[in-house]
């Protein structure tokens, strides 16, 4: 009889093997020589036997059938030759046609008999059960953790994993690029193939160091889960990792994937091509390169134009646009002050409204009581039905109306804070948008005036008109404030004047 040892563990539970390939052809092998056995084989292979297809194994099952003579397995457990029935069944008809003569393991032995056989039987159904529960827990478990706002896998491009709280936090390496690609292709210039190019060129690769393919970001400009939305098995969950990019910003891809179903690369980039339009015709300005500098000028399209015989250079609207970015600037110390100021007005008027609240709860605790005492003697027949009836409809009125005033006073709180926030952070991005666009590639430049301004005409070579979009347009047409020494000189130097006050308020 010739003996062969087999050893495995499943790859995808390698924390739970109860010992690990080595520890078990230790193991074995001092069975071995204890027995006096000479092993002439060891197969050893780290893959799941939840299902059959493992290469080892079906490797050691034809060398047997090819050999012809007796063989003894000796594994740790039963359930490392399988966990599926195929493979179950395949090691019990190999004892019946005599290939294996006996399995051992270090604390039974099963021979070709019917008894033996059966009790293998049985194990190896247990085995099979003990994946198939695994497998129904897992999914219940991961189904429970997505309905918490958890993700039960590997996070996506642009989030790790942390292990210690077993949750998302974002890749700020990666992250960058996640919410570039969804801007860019957002502009409704850049294909599949030409963002990937774009993005492995400015240094995106994947967490292994690898380049981000073509089908890569195609998947990630499709995942809702980068606005706070997980898809799993075709279900929606709110997810309570932090969003790279809005809601907005992602429809605003998905539409731009609709609009363009035969796009033609463009050979070059000109940041402000398709923003401006000609005040006399109303056809978009085109742009053409020459000797270094970008022009712009009316397309014409109309045919009734003579403004396409003017060309604008670039800087000049550049130079333009900045002036306008210095308007929405405001010192970032000033905003700082405005903001703990009105914290600190929405904390004193907190107070004010927790004892409006106590007095409410106070009301409602004296309604329901009085519901209580007016069901009492109703039951004990002291007050007519026709009495209670009215009267309980006016307590239980009195009660909704109190109900609805406690549950504004905490959702207006709830609100402020928000908005109050919000606030501060749109501030903060207007006081660094014109740095941003001085310094910034054509493509961020484009961005920027895509979300800030529309409606921008040119005439006779100058910027006619143009439109701010909201809230930047408030930012515009507010008192400028370039420094705290400005603010303190003013007569109105309440922090909580100006645009703060027609943001909170507004």
């Amino acid at each position: 009889m010739k003996y062969i040892i087999y050893c495995r563990k499943s790859t995808e539970s390698e924390d739970r093997q109860v010992l690990s390939i080595d520890s078990q052809e230790t193991e074995l092998l001092a069975l071995a020589k204890a027995s006096n056995f000479y092993i002439s084989k060891t197969y050893k292979e780290s893959k799941t036997a939840k299902e059959p297809g493992r290469i080892i194994f079906n490797e050691m099952i034809s060398f047997m059938q090819k050999n012809k003579d007796e063989y003894c397995i000796l594994c740790w457990n039963l359930d490392r030759l399988a966990r599926n029935s195929v493979d179950g069944g395949q090691i019990i008809w190999l004892l019946d046609q005599g290939v294996i003569e006996e399995i051992k393991t270090p604390s039974k032995f099963f021979k070709n008999n019917s008894d033996d056989k059966f009790m293998m039987s049985l194990l190896f159904g247990f085995a099979k059960k003990y994946v198939d529960d695994l497998s129904v827990n897992v999914k219940r478990g991961n189904k429970a953790k997505l309905e918490k706002g958890g993700w039960p896998g590997s996070a996506p491009l642009g989030y790790v994993n942390d292990k210690e709280n077993k949750t998302l936090v974002i890749d700020q390496e990666r992250a960058y690029f996640v919410k570039r690609c969804f801007e860019l292709y957002s502009t409704g210039r850049y294909s599949i193939n030409g963002l990937t190019k774009l993005l492995t060129k400015e240094g995106l690769i994947s967490r292994k160091g690898n380049p981000v393919s073509r089908s890569n970001i195609h998947t990630l400009l499709k995942n809702t889960f980068y606005y706070g939305l997980m898809c799993k098995g075709g279900n929606f969950y709110q997810g309570n990792h932090d969003p790279i990019i809005s809601k907005e910003l992602f429809d605003r891809a998905q539409l731009s994937t609709k609009k363009k179903p035969n796009f033609k690369e463009i050979k070059q980039f000109f940041h402000l091509r398709g923003l401006f339009v000609c005040a006399n015709c109303g056809c978009s300005l085109t742009a053409t390169r020459k000797k270094g500098h970008d022009y712009y000028y009316c397309t014409n399209g109309k045919g009734i134009c003579s403004e396409h015989k003017h060309y604008l250079r670039s800087e000049v609207l550049d130079e333009y646009l900045v002036s306008l970015f210095d308007k929405i600037a405001i010192d970032e110390e000033w905003i700082e002050i405005v903001y703990e100021a009105s914290k600190q007005k929405m904390k004193n008027n907190k107070s004010q409204k927790v004892n409006k609240k106590q007095k409410l709860e106070k009301q409602l605790k004296s309604i329901q009581s009085k519901q209580s005492v007016l069901l009492d003697s109703f039951i004990s027949m002291t007050t007519p039905r026709d009495i209670y009836g009215s009267k309980m409809k006016e307590l239980s009125n009195d009660e909704m109306s109190i109900k609805n005033e406690i549950s504004k006073l905490e959702l207006k709180e709830d609100k402020d804070e928000v908005i109050l926030n919000k606030i501060r952070d749109i501030l903060l991005e207007a006081s660094k948008i014109k740095e941003e666009y001085i310094n910034g590639s054509p493509e961020k430049k484009n961005n920027l005036v895509n979300q800030l301004l529309w409606n921008l005409s040119v005439k006779d070579q100058k910027v006619l008109s143009f439109k701010a979009k909201e809230p930047f347009n408030i930012l515009l047409n507010s008192p400028k404030i370039d420094s705290l020494s400005c603010l303190q000189g003013r007569k109105d130097s309440n922090p909580q004047s100006l645009f703060w006050r027609q943001a909170v308020y507004r």
